[in-house]
């Protein structure tokens, strides 16, 4: 008998061969690996061994042993289906690599496939990767072929049962099929042998899903899933960004971006676009000039030309950062690019109400700033004019126009809002208002009067509407019997009886309505309405002091975090000067509401007349004034406070500016500025900002303790001037 016996190579093969069939473990699988890689060592052309190598290389994801493999294979056995089949796949998923494999086109496609077969009887590998190839490249495939990848993925990557083929089935179904395929598949299937990479795409995939799925906080938790699997990509900080973007949690938001802006080489610059408008948001306008010089940068060396909206963006962060350092000229110059690239060829109305209104009031605020009262009625106006256009757009032309002293045209505006309105509400309040100030109050009763007439004969006017008209023109009598007369439908309209009965003297009735239980409203509205009544009553009583005083008591400390009573407690306490219990409540409203500057500001202003706690004065206005900007009320604060914790140099540019800023030559501002120059041993200017002050005039009456000192002593240094003056003494 003639024995026939492998030769060693032959046997080491087939010891390879069988490993891989038994090999069940990664450990396993890469023992087999390394066998068919000493076989191919041996014999580099082994047919059967490149096969079984190649195969076992593609599931390992060994790219170099996959390419070397499929080159040698293509080489001698093009021919045969399998063949064919593997050296695709090592093509589709290496495409970056260079080899002498042919590669994929359009053209070929069609051709390969016609030798691989049909579908199902593909690879389940080659068909994943043929799926993410479309993915790719789904204008270089046609829908019947798409049509029959799509049947077999599903098996294909359940056969397979990586986390990595059923993403990409998940991700070949939200292309080509289902909209509201789930990934639920690929989470479950990632474990300690999922690539670190794949989980990281699966996790960002899945925060996208939830993200627009309105789910912010699934996104999060799975924007965290993906950091700890990849910490240096980019994308996923990006769509944290986003994320907290929309839940306006400023300061995460620009950290997010700021961390994808530094991980992303390449810049891109929508994410720039998205830091800087985070920046800005945020107030860190001085962090904003490098980044802007960067996306210029970015814009000029790009060979192809950001669509619109991405220009639209970019020119909006230049204004807001010009408008930032009162370069309101260039701010406009950016703003008018804006408005010509958001309007120009524009055939979408959706288009245009997406840009045209921001950029718009943008506009509105530079002309306000620049003094150009004309221009920003104008604008207005326009705005105004359209078809869907609200009626606030007149009432704010209105405004302008009354700033620029044009009365005529601030009447016209103010009575086309009233007619785009259709009914009588406050903005025809404010036209009253207007012609009260304008032509008198004789015009503006016969106002109410022709209204309240045409009125009874259409459309009626809500007598609380009608009540403030003749309480505005000075007839009190019929004021109270309208604000009577809507007390009688609606309960929270007693509030407004009651005050307006206090502004007429009659006390007493205002507090038996406050008081009365059958008055059915909270303990808080009935302490607010109290403490309104009490602040603004000419003359109090005894008893009426203690009664507004309980209702208050009692108000706040059933609502002790309701904001907008405790500011009206704090008018009543002020009015009563218990200073100790009115700064108790605005410490209260400003650890309630950081963002609340007017209570800030009193704060600040209180505990400084106080002579207490100055430095969390100065905490109080200056987190008020990195809110708000350069308002003229808190320049002035600011500045008060510092003459008064001795520092009157420092005061000077602050009240400088305020009275810079403000609108109307306040007479209080004045008072501090001569106060600061007298304290800085500067007379001459005392004297000058004192006289502005005189001619005001100022009401001593509405000064509080530390200004009433600083009234008297600057009247009486330069009565004393002026007497000695008048003696022919030196000075």
């Amino acid at each position: 008998m003639i024995v026939l016996q492998s030769s060693p190579l032959e046997a080491s093969y087939r010891h390879a061969w069988v490993s891989r069939q038994a090999a069940t473990s990664l450990a396993e699988k890469e023992e087999a690996f390394f066998q068919l890689e000493s076989v191919l060592k041996r014999a580099p052309f082994h047919l059967a061994a490149l096969q079984s190598h190649l195969d076992l290389a593609l599931e390992l994801d060994r790219a170099p042993a996959a390419i070397r493999s499929a080159e040698r294979l293509y080489s001698i056995d093009r021919r045969n289906v399998t063949t064919l089949q593997m050296c695709a796949e090592v093509v589709m998923r290496y495409p970056t690599e260079q080899f002498v494999l042919p590669s994929i086109s359009k053209e070929s496609l069609s051709e390969l496939v016609q030798k691989f077969g049909p579908v199902p009887q593909w690879r389940d590998s080659l068909v994943i990767e043929f799926a993410n190839y479309c993915c790719h490249h789904p204008d270089s495939v046609d829908s019947q072929l798409t049509s029959a990848v799509g049947a077999a993925i599903t098996t294909a990557a359940d056969h397979i049962g990586s986390a990595k083929a059923h993403f990409e089935s998940w991700h070949f179904a939200r292309i080509f099929g289902e909209e509201d395929a789930s990934l639920d598949s690929a989470r479950r299937r990632i474990d300690d042998e999922c690539p670190r990479n794949v989980a990281y795409e699966i996790y960002l995939a899945s925060a996208k899903d939830a993200w627009l799925g309105d789910k912010p906080d699934d996104a999060k938790s799975f924007l965290t899933k993906a950091i700890d699997m990849k910490q240096n990509d980019y994308r996923c900080y990006e769509l944290l960004g986003d994320v907290y973007q929309a839940q306006q949690e400023s300061s995460q938001c620009t950290v997010a971006y700021l961390r994808a802006w530094r991980l992303a080489g390449d810049h891109p610059l929508e994410l720039g676009i998205k830091l800087a408008e985070s920046l800005a948001h945020g107030e860190r306008y001085s962090a904003l000039p490098p980044l802007v010089k960067t996306l210029e940068n970015e814009v000029r060396k790009s060979a192809i030309t950001p669509d619109r909206t991405l220009r639209i963006r970019l020119q909006l962060v230049y204004a807001r950062l010009a408008m930032r350092q009162a370069r309101h000229e260039d701010a406009l110059q950016k703003l008018e690019r804006c408005h010509m690239l958001a309007t120009r060829n524009c055939s979408h109305s959706d288009e245009l109400d997406e840009w045209v209104p921001a950029i718009e009031t943008l506009q509105a605020q530079c002309l306000v700033r620049l003094g150009k009262y004309a221009d920003t009625a104008r604008l207005f106006e326009n705005r105004a004019s359209k078809i869907d256009s609200p009626a606030y757009q007149w009432r704010a032309a209105a405004r302008a126009w009354r700033t620029d002293g044009n009365a005529f045209a601030a009447a016209r505006c103010y009575r086309n809002a009233v007619f785009k309105q259709g009914g009588y509400s406050e903005i025809w309040l404010e036209y009253v208002s207007f012609l009260k100030d304008t032509r008198g109050i004789d015009e503006a009763a016969r106002e109410v009067t022709f209204r309240h007439r045409r009125a009874q004969q259409g459309a009626a006017i809500a007598d609380q509407v009608l009540a403030q008209a003749w309480e505005m023109v000075g007839r009190p009598g019929l004021a109270i019997q309208h604000y009577r007369l809507a007390a009688q439908h609606e309960a929270k309209d007693v509030a407004a009886l009651a005050i307006a009965l206090a502004r007429q003297g009659q006390v007493h009735d205002a507090l038996e309505l406050i008081a009365d239980d059958s008055w059915s409203v909270s303990a808080p509205i009935r302490a607010h309405t109290a403490a309104i009544v009490g602040a603004n009553a000419a003359n109090l009583s005894t008893a009426s002091k203690a009664t507004i005083m309980q209702i208050v008591q009692d108000g706040t400390t059933a609502a002790s975090d309701d904001a907008t009573l405790l500011m009206a407690a704090v008018q009543w306490y002020t009015r009563c000067q218990s200073t100790s219990d009115a700064m108790e409540l605005l410490k209260r409203v400003v650890a309630l509401q950081p963002e609340n500057v007017i209570a800030a500001n009193n704060l600040a202003m209180m505990l400084a007349d106080e002579g207490c706690e100055f430095e969390r004065a100065i905490e109080c206005i200056d987190n008020a004034l990195k809110q708000t900007g350069p308002v003229a009320e808190f320049l002035d604060t600011k500045g008060w406070i510092l003459v008064q914790m001795n520092r009157s140099e420092e005061a000077i540019p602050w009240l400088i500016k305020a009275v810079e800023q403000s609108s109307s030559q306040d007479p209080i501002t004045h008072l501090h500025l001569a106060a600061a120059y007298m304290d800085h041993g500067d007379r001459v200017h005392a004297r000058e900002y004192l006289a502005a002050a005189r001619a005001a005039p100022i009401l001593p009456e509405l000064l509080n303790t530390s200004e009433q000192r600083a009234w008297a002593t600057l009247q009486k240094e330069f009565t004393q001037l002026a007497s000695a003056r008048a003696d022919g003494v030196a000075w």
